[in-house]
């Protein structure tokens, strides 16, 4: 009970202030508190505990100690999703945007994401950009797909990095912009991806307005380890 009340505890103080990203928090769920003791998990899944709720729904998802079930499994991570656990909600977004335990339905995966992305998961914010950007499940808006895209981007989120900057190159219409582009790109280099959409942006640009770009990178690598040294503290 301890270990459980622990890891409710440490996502409540992720995603709070700073944002969380998924795989920070699977991490603290996996050290924590998983457990493959279906005995515990469902006495407490049955009293009520969100995250042994959402543990019993992973083990009837995974079907490795007990019989496979996607009915079971999606029970119990509703329960977990509808008292607030922040990675039953990313779960039950992707299962409906999937299509792979139940039938495809873009609104439901969109509401869970949503839930999930205001909770600061990464993950689910660039979930949701990506489907106000094609209008998936929501009407389409360049202005949300951007204002979810970048809440992911600025949690350091590669692939969220990566789709700033496509955004900004013009992905599905939206206004080019090569200077943010640059800029975007440039962050996501950093993690050994490709440069070639890097240098065809910077290509865009005069030398004055490329270091203009690189001031700014600095500054933002900057304060994003001052961010991510805080949030350890």
């Amino acid at each position: 009970m301890k270990k459980i009340l622990s890891v409710c505890l440490a996502i409540l103080l992720c995603s709070s202030a700073f944002g969380a990203t998924f795989e920070e928090l699977e991490a603290v769920y996996k050290k924590e508190n998983y457990t493959t003791d279906v005995k515990i998990v469902r006495e407490l899944a049955e009293q009520g505990q969100a995250v042994a709720q959402y543990n019993l729904g992973e083990l009837y998802d995974r079907g490795e100690v007990i019989p496979k079930d996607c009915e079971e499994a999606m029970k119990w991570y509703h329960k977990a999703a509808e008292q607030g656990n922040i990675l039953a909600q990313q779960t039950l977004g992707c299962a409906y945007e999937m299509g792979t335990k139940v039938p495809k339905d873009y609104e439901e995966a969109v509401k869970w994401f949503h839930k999930a992305a205001e909770q600061g998961l990464d993950v689910a914010q660039h979930n949701l950009g990506f489907s106000y950007l094609y209008g998936r499940g929501v009407t389409q808006s360049y202005e949300e797909a951007e204002r979810w895209y970048l809440k992911a981007a600025e949690q350091g989120t590669r692939l969220s990095l990566l789709a700033m900057a496509g955004l900004y190159f013009g992905e599905n219409g939206f206004p080019k912009n090569y200077a943010e582009a640059y800029f975007w790109y440039s962050l996501e280099a950093r993690h050994g991806g490709n440069t070639a959409c890097r240098d065809l942006a910077a290509s865009k640009l005069t030398p004055a307005e490329r270091k203009e770009v690189q001031i700014r990178c600095k500054k933002w690598l900057e304060d994003f380890e001052m961010r991510k040294a805080s949030q350890t503290k």
